[in-house]
């Protein structure tokens, strides 16, 4: 089905992320900055360059993740 140009300006972005934790704490409500692919990390965040590959968002939802290894 199509989506008319209204649904599609009514809609609201969601960020997936993924990542490893491996010291603190992360709860939903907290705000985190999300780093895309294409930061420099020869320029500081707030170089031009860098601006529009950080965005702070709120984490609205947390979710495991678990890898299965299989032993045989």
């Amino acid at each position: 089905m199509g989506e008319s140009p209204s649904d599609l300006e009514s809609a609201s972005e969601t960020l997936l992320g993924f990542a490893r934790l491996y010291s603190g704490v992360i709860r939903v409500g907290s705000t985190v900055a999300c780093v895309f692919p294409k930061y420099n990390n020869e320029f500081e965040p707030t170089h031009p360059r860098n601006k529009s590959h950080v965005v702070n968002a709120t984490v609205d939802a947390l979710y495991t993740m678990m890898d299965v290894i299989s032993l045989q």
